[in-house]
């Protein structure tokens, strides 16, 4: 066995990617939604969302929630689904900060978690409700359609600042709520009785007249049209469950939505929601119960990827999008072979071996579009300022490109476990530090003894830190070693990411680290193994069969 020490390379982590595949956050690549939705892959996963069981939508940070939610809204306001007729997007990022900043450390905040999460549920529900008026205001008055009931909602959303005399939006939702709070919190000492009419007041201006009289005119103006409002409210990027008022805000929102999806026949309104999968571990028992039978996880496949991948190549280097050519290019085949195209076929590896380019740089990742594109952009830059090209680069080009910024992968990756589990970043960091690339359960125990300051300080026992790895996709678990050539040996890993159950390690179970995670934990590799995630569609397989690698 020949062993090697794998460490980043300094000098490329100073290279800043240019997004020539495109913005890797979908919230700036759709301020061009025409753009964006003609080159947006109709996947397993969107089509199965816009089921109206379909509530609650988890994916990884970087699997493209937020593009799901804006294609969705897109084609209902654009007349492309015919099952609803307006749409709106709430954002939860102005729900999470504008609402803990007005009750963190206030009288409401120190409710009881049921009392907190009741009062939190009548505002979700005003929130999603006002947000189907704006929605079903905006597409209907717009096509100036004269009718009262448009009328009576108009008025309350101007009379909210909402809206103005023009139709022009003023105020958004979540100021105008927490303006309410503030004011009604405003010298309220810690009394029962004052906090009792703090609250009174706040669901008071909520539920005032002039509201249930626009709630009453959107009911009966969308059953009376036999139109359907559906209103999206997209996942965020920061997340603080043990934070007693976060975790109060996102088990009130899947109350809110749950209740909504009873009411929607005579309302005519549907919710979604999105999260992170990161967090669904630590949703409550009570939670998981109630979100299991109505979510979606989002898991892409490998052939996805190379169609996404082959659909933003077309779009940024064509001149002039053709909408065959694009349809084509949802096919598989047809994508591999556009992308074989830009990129060489084969890529020499670490250990002097041929393989395929395109699985090779998707073994780099955790199979998240964010991070594909990542590796795709750094790939461009170095080309560029090398004035190469990517097809006929010489060798090593790809293999450079791929490492240089490994570390954008990780630390995004352990960014969001930071927000279910304090110290995350740290704890891989120290218990992975140089590790060998393959090891048993019972030495990732032993190299777990290296936390236990942070392990006593958050309370953590063993098996949490095993899980927070697990979960965070650093380590997988062996399933199968097959031979190859050279006396090199391919090892299938199953990672968290490719499943939906969570994965358990006992003192027997053979472990194996992430390759995304290689350079960043400067990690001990055997050079006669090649770790690679366990293929699960007929299409990867294929390529690795053509690699000399029969699987089962």
């Amino acid at each position: 066995m020949t062993q090697e020490r794998l460490m980043p390379n300094f000098v490329h982590q100073f290279v800043a990617p240019v997004h020539y595949f495109g913005e890797e956050e979908a919230k700036f690549e759709w301020e061009e939604p025409e753009e964006s939705a003609e080159v947006f892959l109709h996947t397993s996963s969107y089509e199965n969302f816009k089921n109206d069981d379909c509530l609650f939508l988890f994916g990884r940070r970087g699997t493209g929630k937020t593009a799901i939610m804006r294609m969705l809204d897109y084609e209902i306001n654009n007349d492309l689904y015919d099952q609803y007729n307006c749409s709106f997007i709430l954002d939860q990022e102005e729900a999470y900060n504008e609402l803990a900043i007005q009750l963190r450390g206030s009288p409401i905040g120190e409710l009881p978690d049921t009392e907190l999460v009741h009062f939190l549920k009548k505002k979700w529900k005003w929130l999603i409700l006002v947000s189907a008026m704006i929605g079903t205001h905006k597409k209907y008055s717009n096509k100036n359609i004269e009718n009262e009931k448009l009328n009576v909602i108009q008025k309350y959303l101007v009379e909210m600042r909402l809206l103005n005399e023009d139709n022009i939006g003023v105020d958004s939702i979540w100021s105008r709520v927490t303006d309410i709070i503030q004011q009604s919190l405003v010298k309220i000492e810690y009394s029962p009785i004052k906090l009792g009419l703090a609250i009174s007041d706040v669901v008071k201006e909520i539920n005032s007249t002039s509201y249930k009289q626009a709630e009453t005119a959107l009911e009966n103006f969308l059953l009376k049209e036999n139109f359907k409002c559906m209103v999206l409210i997209d996942s965020i990027e920061q997340y603080r469950l043990n934070d007693k008022i976060s975790a109060a805000v996102l088990t009130a929102l899947i109350e809110t939505v749950r209740l909504l999806y009873g009411e929607r026949l005579n309302r005519r309104v549907l919710c979604k929601a999105a999260f992170p999968s990161e967090i669904y571990p630590k949703l409550t028992v009570v939670n998981r119960g109630k979100v299991e039978a109505k979510n979606l996880f989002i898991l892409w496949r490998y052939k996805d990827l190379v169609c996404l991948l082959a659909k933003r190549h077309y779009q940024k280097f064509s001149k002039g999008l053709d909408k065959a050519k694009l349809a084509e290019l949802d096919d598989y085949k047809d994508s591999r072979k556009w992308l074989l195209g830009y990129l060489p076929e084969k890529i020499v590896t670490g250990q002097g071996i041929y393989f395929d380019t395109i699985s090779y740089i998707i073994r780099h990742t955790q199979k998240k579009p964010r991070q594909v594109i990542q590796l795709f952009n750094i790939i461009q830059t170095f080309a560029e300022q090398e004035k190469v090209s990517v097809r006929t680069s010489e060798k090593g080009f790809i293999n450079k490109c791929v490492h240089a910024r490994l570390d954008i992968l990780v630390a995004g990756a352990l960014d969001i476990m930071e927000q279910a589990y304090e110290s995350a970043d740290k704890i891989t960091r120290t218990v992975l530090n140089r590790v060998p690339c393959m090891f048993f359960g019972t030495d990732l125990y032993s190299y777990i003894k290296e936390v236990s300051a942070i392990r006593k300080r958050e309370n953590y026992t063993s098996d949490d830190v095993a899980d927070i790895l697990l979960q965070a996709g650093v380590i997988g678990i062996e399933c199968n070693r097959h031979k190859w050539i050279k006396k090199v040996e391919l090892v299938e890993g199953l990672f968290e990411y490719q499943i939906k159950n969570t994965l358990r390690i006992d003192k027997d179970t053979k472990v194996v680290l992430h390759p995304m995670f290689y350079q960043e934990l400067h990690a001990v590799i055997d050079t006669t193994k090649y770790v690679y995630p366990m293929p699960i569609e007929d299409e990867e397989k294929d390529v690795l069969l053509k690699e000399g690698i029969r699987l089962a």
